[in-house]
């Protein structure tokens, strides 16, 4: 008899405790949609930004392998080479 009285009161209790709202305030809800559409496009700006950088990274790159191919000597051409030129001789 003791038992069903403790399982009654812990199902009163579980009922009688207030429910989560549905409707929670979010903090997209509290900061000003000015604010948000700001940070957006300063996150555009960002990511505009990185790309070239990254784009002129490369475009430094590509020129300095060409410049490094134009320059080499033709010692460097013929170990580079895949063929056997003793096979030549």
């Amino acid at each position: 008899m003791e038992a069903f009285r403790i399982k009654k009161q812990k199902r009163q209790q579980n009922q009688s405790k207030p429910k989560k709202e549905e409707s929670a305030v979010t903090l997209k809800d509290l900061i000003d949609p000015i604010l948000i559409k700001q940070l957006k496009e300063q996150q555009d700006q960002l990511k505009a930004e990185e790309e070239r950088r990254k784009e002129a990274e490369e475009q430094r790159k590509r020129e300095e392998r060409r410049l490094k191919e134009k320059n080499k000597s033709f010692e460097e051409l013929l170990n580079e080479s895949g063929m056997n030129w003793k096979e030549f001789k």
